[in-house]
């Protein structure tokens, strides 16, 4: 069973795997975190995968309203604590790019 967060409108999944320095991988709309599997596989010994569903995504709830960008940062922003922004590193496609540049 993958953790969950809570926000103030829906309930959002993601997965975290692996040990090291962590690595937020983002899915491209409109699939879920099983998008990076082999990706994962190969790099879970060296880095701690943090494998969100975004909202609207896989697993995890629509809430309130459409899914927008901010709305996918402000997802993600729950998803990883402070003490672990300062020091992620992101792979993403398009779509977690542009969540990326929101998210500020």
């Amino acid at each position: 069973m993958m953790p969950t967060i809570r926000t103030s409108d829906a309930q959002l999944f993601y997965e975290v795997i692996g040990f090291g320095a962590s690595v937020v991988l983002l899915h491209p709309f409109p699939l879920n975190h099983n998008f990076w599997a082999a990706v994962a596989g190969q790099v879970s010994n060296r880095y701690r995968l943090i494998l969100p569903d975004l909202s609207a995504h896989g697993a995890s709830e629509l809430g309130e309203g459409p899914a927008t960008m901010q709305k996918l940062a402000d997802d993600l922003a729950r998803i990883c604590p402070k003490r672990q922004r300062a020091r992620r590193r992101d792979c993403r496609p398009r779509t977690g790019c542009c969540t990326k540049v929101r998210q500020g």
